[in-house]
């Protein structure tokens, strides 16, 4: 994760704890990227090794919010429309699946 850090220029690594209602403990790692330098670089490293789950779908919006926050088409009603959208397609909230995209998995 130290690699991954260093890898993505970001500065903070995280450790997270959470218990579920069985009482079962779930430990996971948090990078967040919020340097724009940093985002750059995930984006270049995930369009060139791109993710396989539905996750992979995650990232194309996640890539798009991020699109228009940078070029600021978030101040106008069409850009906030948009990114209303696109938040509220991803994770367990996505209802349209296209996996085309698998059909490249060897060739990479």
């Amino acid at each position: 994760m130290i690699k991954i850090k260093n890898f993505l220029n970001v500065s903070i690594l995280r450790l997270n704890k959470r218990v579920r209602n069985n009482g079962f403990i779930e430990l996971n790692y948090e990078i967040r990227t919020s340097k724009k330098e940093s985002n750059q670089i995930l984006i270049d490293y995930l369009d060139n090794y791109p993710l396989f789950s539905s996750k992979y779908f995650d990232y194309l919006n996640w890539k798009d919010i991020y699109n228009i926050k940078i070029k600021k088409m978030y101040k106008t009603t069409e850009g906030t429309n948009e990114l209303k959208l696109l938040k509220f397609a991803m994770n367990n909230k996505r209802t349209n699946f296209n996996w085309d995209h698998l059909n490249n998995f060897w060739s990479i």
